[in-house]
């Protein structure tokens, strides 16, 4: 199964930073290798923030152009958005990134938000798929989108979860 991400509004800056070895630059090389999928949908709520952001639409469009995005259809992320709870136990205002993880399978989420990370970690708001615990990139905070100082850990976690097969 291919390894399933979630790109929030929260990391587009880090996203689209064009440092090496930023967590952009680690999560742009580590789409292109194949080893995992960006889940994207034309749902209103993450379409209205995705095109807010014109190098995040554009880098989207390269995902898809290039193989390496899934559309999720809107009814099933629209469905996944009645399944999740509210607080408690979730803490976050982005239910419809929680909802598209999960009508998605994606068990990796790009984001600074930190209660959204916990969201996206915390099986009583989302389960897991099958043995797979969700997991968020680490060391993407407030910190300037060319920060580089978490990159071994990046390495080590992005490089721990590849497609096996797609």
């Amino acid at each position: 199964m291919c390894v399933r991400t979630i790109l929030d509004a929260s990391a587009f800056g880090h996203l689209c930073s064009g440092t090496k070895n930023s967590a952009g630059c680690q999560l742009r090389e580590w789409i292109g290798r194949g080893d995992g999928k960006v889940v994207y949908s034309s749902y209103a709520r993450y379409a209205k923030e995705v095109n807010a952001y014109k190098e995040a639409r554009e880098l989207l469009l390269s995902f898809v152009d290039n193989g390496n995005a899934i559309d999720i259809d809107s009814t099933r992320v629209k469905n996944a958005l009645n399944e999740i709870p509210g607080d408690p136990p979730r803490k976050s205002d982005d239910p419809h990134i929680l909802a598209l993880a999960k009508a998605g399978e994606a068990t990796v989420l790009f984001s600074c938000d930190k209660k959204l990370r916990k969201d996206f970690a915390n099986v009583e708001v989302i389960p897991k798929i099958g043995r797979q615990k969700r997991r968020s990139v680490p060391g993407l905070d407030d910190k300037s989108p060319d920060d580089t100082t978490k990159k071994s850990e990046r390495n080590k976690f992005l490089n721990s979860r590849r497609c096996t097969s797609c």
